[in-house]
């Protein structure tokens, strides 16, 4: 099943700017996928991110840059440093994403 949602804030740019349109099919999630999801305490809102890590891969994020399971990240589509720092381990059935622009 095919949805259309209309991209409505910036936390995506530069890939994706306020006004362009995303088509969604579902499957299961990959790292680097762009992938739309309900937000948990908004329901019926919708959040535009990119798939960093999977189910039980560690994120750590120390001056600015992300890493994998202590591999870089690959993210040629953000130009910004990544905050808040920290290390997380991501739970199972669950994925970890972050916007494309992540200074904020």
């Amino acid at each position: 099943m095919f949805r259309r949602f209309a991209v409505a804030e910036s936390s995506m740019s530069p890939f994706l700017q306020e006004g362009d349109f995303v088509v969604t099919r579902r499957r299961p999630p990959f790292a680097g996928d762009v992938i739309v999801f309900e937000h948990p305490q908004r329901p019926g809102f919708y959040l535009t991110k990119r798939v960093v890590a999977l189910a039980g891969q560690k994120v750590d994020i120390t001056g600015g840059s992300v890493s994998v399971d202590g591999e870089a990240e690959d993210a040629p589509f953000s130009v910004d440093d990544t905050k808040p720092e920290g290390e997380w381990m991501v739970p199972s059935e669950s994925i970890f994403v972050l916007g494309d622009a992540r200074h904020r």
